[in-house]
């Protein structure tokens, strides 16, 4: 078992996604960590995580059902680091 050396949006698998798409992430140290979906004019449409967070490797699922077609940032936020990926939802 390696530690994670950074703070890293490992995959978002499937992507392109129909219905879900899981997020894996993982992260160096025990940290508050804010995980956000936003559409392409920077609105965040849900929250996926907020709180603390153990170091490791983590995954959510997110459920785009109730959203449009289209691109859409996943944003994981950290005190010290912003990391954002693309994930597109196809239905």
């Amino acid at each position: 078992l390696v530690n994670p050396t950074k703070y890293e949006i490992i995959s978002i698998s499937p992507n392109p996604f129909n219905a879900w798409t899981m997020i894996n992430y993982e992260t160096p140290n025990n940290s508050q960590l804010e995980l956000s979906i936003f559409n392409l004019q920077g609105k965040k449409v849900t929250q996926l995580f907020s709180g603390f967070h153990m170091a490791g490797e983590h995954s959510v699922i997110w459920n785009g059902n109730s959203y449009s077609s289209g691109v859409y940032l996943i944003k994981l936020k950290s005190p010290q680091y912003t990391i954002i990926q693309k994930a597109v939802l196809l239905k």
